[in-house]
This record gives structure tokens, C-alpha cells and sequence, in this order.
């Protein structure tokens, strides 16, 4: 195994342990959040998260562009390019979080009327709006030491570090309430992760990069040029994806209410658990690793790992899938209450986006790391706009379903079939080949697994709660692995088990 794989493979790891630990903070806190606050007042919270979403595309797509940078200059004994590189970005962003702020005092003072905030509970959403915005700007150019980390795909420790400083700002957001704090207690526990987040990421980036000097006098307009140009076309998909998972909430708050924002977001909780903060891990941890791959020319064996990952996220679709078609209801009625679940209509159209969303998330950095993001860019804005214009027109005759149609209408008409095209011309290998053995096998040897958990579903009782979800997720991912990992434990029986366990999880980027 390679030392590309193995971090690779350990970054993945320690991303999913540190999500799971998050997700177990959230899921404890998010009932007694809302419980401490209010369904308007948590909806706002939601709305201004989607604004200040909005607002951060300033940073024009730095990030992605920086650590694609740093991995290229990683293995090279070359310091002071790579201080240069780190100095501009970090200005860059200094500049990016003025003109952050500055655009976000501008829509300040609208902010109460366009979500028609009643004279009670403006000055509490103002004031977590500023926090917020504060906490936002701060990030901005703090996160060249987080870019610094994973250029050297060093995210293992930092993954757990990370995520752990998140928990406890969720402990920290229940404990200001309690104590009267009110909704900015929700923008105070986030500048804190900020804040502490950042800190710890500098030490670590200092770790991984003895050399690291930030300073004025080592920005190079070179290096801002070609950070601005590969961002500028990454921002057209940021875009895109700010799109699809921020405007849904603007657009219900401004046709049919704040307090349709809540449900719909609780419904659409576990499908944004599955399509982004899990399909993402893997794909995330191989990013650097594969931006080095395309600087090497090592298309063969990037073949072979487009091929990989997406094996795995197709496989992690059908099981996210049949889980949130039969487990998504009983969830929200254990962890909020049923009042929050928004209807078996709406959760089957978010069945079918966090399918099609997962397998797009294990797609998406083959491109990025290939460089050459022109035509993808397009692709994306073309996403982005029929998602806005579809989910305008459905809204009324369909409510909340309409919403959900317009972001899963955008995404199949454009990306969700550009990118196997795109990929397999960068990698080149042949379409058919590529849909056949990444996508239709994983999926046919997927359906028994399927089929096993929807069986336990059924036969046992709902009134068990919570150990009926635990034992249907178990059954999902049981179910998908006895026809994918077990075969291969059994495979040379005269391998140890380390060596069957190795063949079992490895990314091929081994060279031959």
C-alpha cells in the first residue's frame, strides 16, 4: 500500500469517526436547541446560515485552489515557493473577508423584512447575525492553515481535532441558552469553533510544515493569478451547491413562511447526512493524492480510482437510500417529534436526490483535481439556475415537494450526466466501460442487501424506537457488505487476514 493510499485511507477513517462523533453531539443537542429556543427562531438561525452561504462565494473558490497548490509543491524541496503560495492565499482571503463583510452590512438592514422577522425577535437575529458574520470573515483567511493541512494530507489528527472542537460548541450553544443567552448563543458557540478551530490548525500546519512564514512582503501576483483563475472557474459549481443547499430554505421562508423551514429541514436531515457530510470523506481524502496523480500523468491508475470511489459511493447511495425510505419518518418522530416530518411525498423525492447526490459527490474531485474546470464551471451555473427557476415555478402548485423537485430537476439535467462523460475523457477511459463496472455492477450487487433490509424493516415491530432504527441501518450495511467484503475475506485462503483485509479496502494507487 502506497503512502498516497494509506493517508488516503487514514483521512477517511478519522473523517468518518470525527462525523460520527459530531452527528451524536447534534443529534443530543439539536432537541434541546430547539427546545431553548423556538420553530421560528430556529428557522431564522437556518435562513442565516443559507445568507451567509451566499455571502462566502467572495472568497471566489480559494480554497480548493490553494490546497490543490499545496499538494503540488509538497513533495518538493522548495520552501520558499510554498511560503509564497500560503502568503498570497492568506492576503487573498484577508481581502475576500473585507469585502464578506462589507456586503454583508449592506444587506443588513433588509434582513428583518425580507423574512418578515415580528419587532419582538429582530434585535435577537440581528445580533446572531453579526456574530456570525464576524465569525464567518474571521475564517475566511484563517483557513489557508486548514488548506496547509490537507495539501499534505495530514487531515487524520486534524479530522478528530476538528470535530471534537465542534461537539463541544454544540455543548457550548446549549449551555448559553440555559443560561438566557437567547438565539446569538448559536453564533457565539460558532465563533468559538472558529476561533479555536483556526488556532489549532496553525500549530498543526506549523507541524507538518516547519518553514511556514505568512507575510506581506511574499505575495506573488503569480501564484494570486493562478489561485483566482482555477477558483474562479470552481466557483461556478460552488455556486452550484451553495444553490442546492441554500436556497430552499430563502425560498420557502419567502413564499410560505419561517415556519415551513423547520420541517423541511429536519425531513431533509439524514439525506444531507448521507450525500455530504458522509460521500464526501472518501472523495475529500483522495483529493490531494489525486491532484498529484494528474501532475504525474498516472492516468492508468487514475482509472482505476475513479473507478473505486465510485464503487463506493454508489454503494453508499442504496444503502443510504433504502434506509431513508423506510427508517426517515420514525427518526424524526423519535429525535423532534412527527409534527416536523414533512411527508412520505417529500422524503421519497429526497430518496431519490440523496441517491443522486452521493454518487455526484464521489464523481466530483477526479475533476477538480484535474484542473481543467472550463466546461464544468458552465455545467454547474447551468445546474444552478434551472434549480432556482424550476423550484420557483413548482413551489406554489406544490409546496414543499415543488422545492425539493426544482434541486433534483437541476441536478439531472446537467451534472448528473456530465460528469462519467467528463471524467472518462480525463482519465481516458471508455464511457460504457466506466458505467458498466463503477456504477451498474455496485448497484445490481447492492439490491440483496436492499432487500434484506427493507425484510427487517417490515418484520419487526416500530414500537421498539430506537433499537428498531439501529437494527434496520445495521441490517442496511450488513446486508451490502456480505456481498462485497465478505467474498473477499474468504478469497486465498492461504492470505493472512491483514492481507485480505488490505485488498479489501485499499484505493489502487500503488503503481504496478
Amino acid at each position: 500500500m502506497s503512502g498516497r493510499t494509506r493517508r488516503a485511507i487514514l483521512a477517511f477513517v478519522t473523517a468518518i469517526g470525527g462525523q460520527g462523533l459530531l452527528t451524536i453531539a447534534g443529534f443530543v443537542a439539536t432537541p434541546l436547541i430547539l427546545r431553548l429556543t423556538s420553530e421560528s427562531l430556529y428557522g431564522y438561525w437556518i435562513l442565516l446560515l443559507s445568507v451567509l452561504a451566499y455571502l462566502a462565494l467572495t472568497d471566489l473558490g480559494l480554497g480548493t485552489s490553494f490546497a490543490r497548490m499545496v499538494a503540488g509543491l509538497a513533495g518538493r524541496d522548495d520552501p520558499e515557493a510554498l511560503n509564497r503560495v500560503i502568503s498570497s492565499a492568506f492576503f487573498a482571503y484577508c481581502v475576500a473577508a473585507v469585502l464578506f463583510v462589507g456586503l454583508g452590512d449592506a444587506l443588513a438592514p433588509f434582513i428583518p423584512g425580507w423574512f418578515h422577522i415580528p419587532p419582538a425577535e429582530v434585535r435577537q437575529v440581528e445580533t446572531t447575525y453579526w456574530v456570525a458574520l464576524v465569525a464567518t470573515a474571521l475564517f475566511l483567511p484563517l483557513s489557508t492553515f486548514a488548506g496547509v493541512v490537507i495539501g499534505f494530507q495530514r487531515m487524520a489528527v486534524a479530522n478528530v481535532t476538528s470535530n471534537v472542537i465542534r461537539a463541544f460548541s454544540l455543548a457550548l450553544t446549549v449551555g448559553l441558552l440555559r443560561l438566557g443567552v437567547g438565539l446569538p448563543s448559536l453564533a457565539l458557540a460558532y465563533l468559538f469553533s472558529v476561533v479555536v478551530d483556526s488556532v489549532w490548525l496553525f500549530v498543526y500546519a506549523r507541524r507538518c510544515f516547519p518553514q511556514l512564514r505568512v507575510r506581506p512582503s511574499l505575495v506573488n501576483r503569480s501564484d494570486i493569478a493562478t489561485l483566482v483563475s482555477y477558483g474562479g472557474y470552481f466557483q461556478f459549481g460552488r455556486i452550484a451547491n451553495t444553490v442546492a443547499q441554500n436556497t430552499d430554505s430563502i425560498i420557502i421562508s419567502a413564499t410560505m413562511g419561517v415556519a415551513r423551514v423547520t420541517p423541511y429541514a429536519f425531513t431533509s436531515r439524514l439525506p444531507l447526512f448521507f450525500s455530504v457530510s458522509i460521500a464526501g470523506k472518501m472523495p475529500d481524502a483522495a483529493f490531494p493524492g489525486l491532484s498529484q496523480m494528474f501532475a504525474a500523468g498516472e492516468y492508468r491508475q487514475l482509472g482505476h480510482v475513479a473507478i473505486s470511489l465510485t464503487r463506493y459511493t454508489v454503494r453508499l447511495a442504496v444503502v443510504a437510500g433504502v434506509f431513508l425510505a423506510v427508517a426517515n419518518e420514525q427518526f424524526i418522530a423519535l429525535w423532534v417529534g412527527p409534527r416536523y416530518y414533512a411527508g412520505a411525498r417529500l422524503n421519497a423525492v429526497f430518496v431519490y436526490l440523496v441517491v443522486q447526490e452521493t454518487i455526484i459527490r464521489g464523481l466530483t474531485p477526479v475533476v477538480l483535481a484535474s484542473g481543467d474546470l472550463r466546461k464544468w464551471a458552465f455545467v454547474s451555473m447551468g445546474e444552478a439556475l434551472i434549480n432556482v427557476a424550476a423550484s420557483l415555478l413548482m413551489v406554489g402548485p406544490l409546496g414543499l415537494i415543488g422545492v425539493a423537485l426544482g434541486t433534483a430537476l437541476g441536478k439531472a439535467s446537467t451534472t448528473a450526466w456530465y460528469l462519467p462523460y467528463v471524467i472518462c475523457q480525463k482519465v481516458k477511459l471508455r464511457l460504457s466501460t466506466f458505467l458498466y463496472r463503477a456504477m451498474l455492477l455496485p448497484a445490481l450487487r447492492s439490491v440483496p442487501g436492499m432487500v434484506l433490509a427493507v425484510a427487517v424493516a417490515t418484520m419487526l415491530p416500530r414500537s421498539l424506537g430506537w433499537i428498531w432504527i439501529f437494527v434496520v441501518g445495521l441490517a442496511a450495511v450488513v446486508g451490502n457488505a456480505l456481498f462485497f467484503e465478505a467474498p473477499e475475506l474468504f478469497k486465498r485462503a492461504g492470505d493472512g487476514p491483514q492481507n485480505r483485509l488490505r485488498r479489501m479496502i485499499a484505493l489502487p494507487t500503488d503503481r504496478p
